[in-house]
């Protein structure tokens, strides 16, 4: 069965799946049989000195094909695709390329073949550094689960504990990110934590 046939054909479904490879360069894609094609991932890098880092895959399921399309786009406008190929990107981080995965699954119809690109997610995370005003805008810095750093606008004066305002290095927050034009992140309301982010790959679907 060719790549290009339709999911409803596939019995078992596909999964997604979205790779880092320790040069910070992310891969998406889908396939029906993870470990075979984990194992030649694995090989293919190691002909260029690189090794994997991190690996996400989800649960089987229909509908895999129009996913894969979404969460192709949705990378493409947040980073730079590299020369080798059409879902290898860099300035993804891998917990965003991972929420977008989740995304693509609830958010795209394999009747229409249509989806939601770069949707809001709610993302654990932990503040870098104090929020500061940059030319009238709230700017911080904050780690995602995968130890990428983003910088986001804030566009909510609530947003800290306790009345407490701007947020503050170290705090921990589920925020509710979106993705704007270039490199442009926004958090449009949080809600402080209790835990840290706990070390580990993120969770399947």
């Amino acid at each position: 069965m060719t790549r290009g046939q339709s999911t409803s054909m596939r019995p078992g479904g596909e999964h997604l799946y979205v790779l880092q490879f320790d040069n910070g360069v992310i891969k998406v894609g889908r396939t029906g049989g993870p470990r075979t094609r984990h194992e030649r991932h694995q090989r293919d890098c190691g002909r260029y000195g690189l090794t994997i880092k991190r690996r996400w895959v989800s649960d089987e399921w229909q509908g895999a094909q129009w996913a894969e399309r979404q969460l192709i786009a949705v990378c493409a406008k947040i980073g730079r695709r590299t020369p080798a190929g059409r879902e290898y990107f860099r300035d993804v981080p891998f917990s965003i390329a991972c929420q977008q995965a989740r995304q693509a699954h609830l958010t795209t119809c394999p009747d229409c073949r249509q989806g939601v690109v770069a949707a809001p997610m709610r993302m654990p995370a932990t503040v870098v550094n104090d929020a500061s005003d940059h030319d009238g805008e709230l700017i911080c810095d904050f780690r995602l689960p995968c130890d990428g750093v983003i910088t986001a606008r804030l566009h909510d004066p609530d947003m800290a504990p306790d009345g407490r305002y701007p947020m503050r290095r170290g705090e921990h927050y589920d925020i509710d990110l979106e993705y704007g034009e270039i490199d442009a992140w926004n958090v449009w309301g949080a809600e402080p934590r209790t835990q840290p982010l706990a070390p580990g790959v993120p969770a399947r679907l």
